[in-house]
Order: C-alpha cells, then structure tokens, then sequence
C-alpha cells in the first residue's frame, strides 16, 4: 500500500492534465507500454534501465523541471542525459530518444528529441565510465586511491 499526501495527490494530477490536454505530448504517450525495464551489456559491462514509455521506434522519457528555458542545457551540463539516451536506445534497441519535459511551476511543456550529436556524446561517456572502472576496479591496473584531479582556475 502506497500513500501519499493530499497536495501531492494535486501536484500530480495537474501534470497530468498539463500533458493530457497537450496535443503532441500525449500523442507521445499512445501506442505503447510504460515503465519497462531493460537490461543488457554495453562494452561488456551489464547495464539496466526503465524506460517511462516505449513504443516500437522510440523511448519517451518524461522529465520535470523548474525551468523550462535552461532544461536543454541543464540537461547537457548538469544531467548528463545524453548518457542516459544512449544507454536506453543500446538496452531498448530503438531508434528514438524523446525527452517530454513539463515545467512544475507554470505547466508549460517541451519536446526535446536525441540528437546523433548527443548520442555519440553519451557515447564516449559512457565507454570513459567503462574504461575508468576497468582500469581501477575490475582489471586494478592502476590504484583509484592514488588518482588525483589537476588543473587550473
């Protein structure tokens, strides 16, 4: 049994109705099935995902935001979804990464589609984390406690 507050019961029902009377986005969100899992290898690591609504061609992730106007770089900056995109497309093996964003305050929302660009740069991500952990966990060919960060301000 799951409980959950009155207000947050509102909150939720008011994105609901925010992508409910959005054309496109609940186009978005018909044909397929929601919240199903993946699990895979990606350069020989297991990897495991869910994705919030699949359909044949296409994951749509929904995301929330404060801030509608800085979400794409945010998304890019902060996040690092491009990690995630690529990571779900190799798990779902789709053609298709939608980001449906709905922004909290003011309801206002954004279809952000995966570039090739951001693929790729989730790519690389994702094959650094790889190497990285086989270099100092699995393959210990060098000490993690020995790394340090170096640069300048």
């Amino acid at each position: 049994m799951e409980i959950m507050l009155k207000k947050e019961l509102s909150y939720f029902q008011y994105l609901v109705k925010c992508l409910e009377s959005n054309y496109e986005a609940s186009e978005l969100l018909r044909g397929g099935a929601a919240e199903l899992a993946g699990i895979g290898e990606i350069n020989d690591f297991p990897f495991r995902g869910k994705a919030d609504y699949l359909t044949t061609d296409r994951i749509v992730d929904v995301k929330t935001t404060n801030d509608i106007g800085s979400w794409v770089y945010t998304a890019r900056h902060k996040w690092h979804y491009d990690v995630q995109a690529y990571i779900y497309m190799e798990l779902f093996n789709v053609q298709k990464f939608t980001f449906l964003v709905i922004d909290k305050g003011t309801g206002e929302i954004g279809i952000y589609e995966c570039s090739d660009e951001a693929l790729e740069r989730g790519k690389k991500k994702v094959e650094v984390a790889c190497n990285n952990y086989r270099k100092y966990f699995y393959d210990k060919t060098e000490n993690v406690n020995e790394y340090v960060r170096r640069g300048y301000i």
